[in-house]
């Protein structure tokens, strides 16, 4: 991602099915497709660590909205560094 992230920003922590892409509405409300969330957090470094650190047993992908700016999975992954005593 080219765009700077403040990580005292406020963020919210969406989860959809594989394949579907999150819109700016699906922050604010609960739609049926919504899996999990949405869920905010005082600052984003927080929900970025919920969207990595959560067990996935299913096919369900976090997306994270930060002021304007909505982030997609794969992109959420780019973003993600393991410490050097985490298993990837």
């Amino acid at each position: 991602m080219s765009t700077h992230i403040d990580q005292n920003t406020p963020a919210t922590l969406i989860w959809l099915e594989e394949g579907a892409v999150a819109t700016a509405q699906m922050f604010q409300d609960r739609p049926p497709d919504l899996t999990r969330g949405p869920d905010t957090w005082a600052h984003f470094d927080e929900a970025f660590r919920s969207a990595m650190h959560m067990p996935r047993s299913d096919e369900h992908l976090p997306w994270i909205k930060v002021g304007e700016q909505i982030i997609g999975p794969d992109d959420l992954r780019k973003m993600y560094v393991p410490s050097p005593d985490e298993e990837l």
